[in-house]
């Protein structure tokens, strides 16, 4: 046996010979080969020196040295380390075990991923749909494991020739993608050409919603009635083209992208511009049907006396520099009696 010290009891510690029972037993020693010896925690402190031993592995996530996964036999030990996974033998999981495309893709055991330029897990090794779902490069086609089409066909033709194994090609990004009924729920997100839906019975589940992947508005429908037949989407008359509806559209960037949307910083929604308000417009006290009987914004949203004299609805008050409805434009005895200068 060798020697190992037990749990300290004071600052000043001693060193005892432990029997094989109490050395398995004391929570910073270890049987080896040769006896009994320190767990690498305790003997290393330092990744230069921790490296050194061969029965030892740097711990980037825990900022420690460890037991290398090869060390640990019991299945349950094992997948409660961080860098291991256990398939009838613990070992380094492909991230932590390669640090270059070349040896990563030597292993029949991992796969390069270029997205994250990271070593990852093969998608054939994965037991189920769960944990097929935890690895970067993969996807669940119903029966298998098998790599998203971006990392399996490079070019446009390839990828068209794919439409039955659920890929299609990105003018975008100019990349190969999964069809998105295939996708979960962070892939879908990250997908240029899908958007996540809210449906009762839908496959995906986050924070206790239920989703669903479907292809984006402008994929679904190139004709305004059908468009516009759809909740979810609404006719762009300055693009002439399909997007999602001012009001899911959840992020400042894609609502002013949108022609038809404005952003309301106070509340941080999206909605629909006045010109594009519909039957909402007689509701919203930003908007006001013009004569015409045309949705536009109402007077006292226009900041300017330019936007303000170019309505001839409008009247702009240089004392207060404010835009207010011209009275002759007001049709509601109410709004003409309440208002001072009609």
């Amino acid at each position: 046996d060798r020697w190992c010290a037990p749990p300290p009891m004071s600052k000043r510690r001693s060193m005892y010979k432990l029997t094989p029972a109490s050395c398995t037993a004391d929570s910073e020693c270890k049987m080896n080969a040769t006896g009994c010896t320190k767990r690498c925690q305790y003997q290393y402190t330092t990744s230069q020196t921790c490296s050194l031993d061969a029965s030892c592995m740097w711990s980037v996530t825990n900022r420690m040295c460890r037991e290398t996964c090869s060390s640990i036999s019991e299945g349950q030990l094992c997948v409660s380390e961080s860098m291991c996974k256990y398939e009838s033998t613990c070992t380094k999981k492909c991230v932590y075990r390669h640090i270059d495309m070349t040896r990563c893709n030597a292993d029949i055991e991992c796969q390069w991923d270029l997205d994250r330029s990271q070593c990852a897990e093969q998608c054939g090794i994965a037991e189920d749909s769960t944990e097929c779902q935890s690895l970067p490069v993969c996807y669940y086609d119903g029966s298998n494991c098998v790599q998203q089409c971006s990392y399996r066909y490079a070019n446009e033709t390839a990828c068209i020739n794919a439409a039955a194994v659920g890929c299609l090609w990105n003018n975008n990004t100019q990349t190969c993608q999964n069809q998105c009924g295939d996708l979960d729920y962070d892939h879908c997100l990250s997908n240029t050409m899908c958007r996540l839906e809210t449906a009762a019975s839908g496959r995906i589940s986050k924070n206790g919603v239920m989703y669903e992947c479907v292809d984006t508005c402008n994929l679904m429908y190139k004709q305004k009635p059908i468009c516009d037949s759809d909740d979810n989407c609404q006719w762009d008359s300055l693009s002439s083209m399909c997007r999602e509806n001012c009001f899911i559209t959840t992020t400042k960037a894609d609502c002013e992208a949108a022609g038809v949307c404005e952003w309301q910083g106070s509340s941080a929604t999206c909605r629909p511009k006045c010109a594009f308000a519909g039957s909402d417009c007689s509701t919203r006290a930003d908007c006001t049907v013009s004569t015409t009987g045309d949705c536009t914004d109402a007077c006292n949203q226009r900041d300017s006396q330019a936007s303000c004299t170019g309505d001839r609805t409008c009247i702009w008050d240089n004392a207060t520099a404010t835009c207010a409805q011209n009275c002759p434009a007001i049709l509601s005895t109410d709004t003409c009696n309440a208002n001072m200068n009609c």
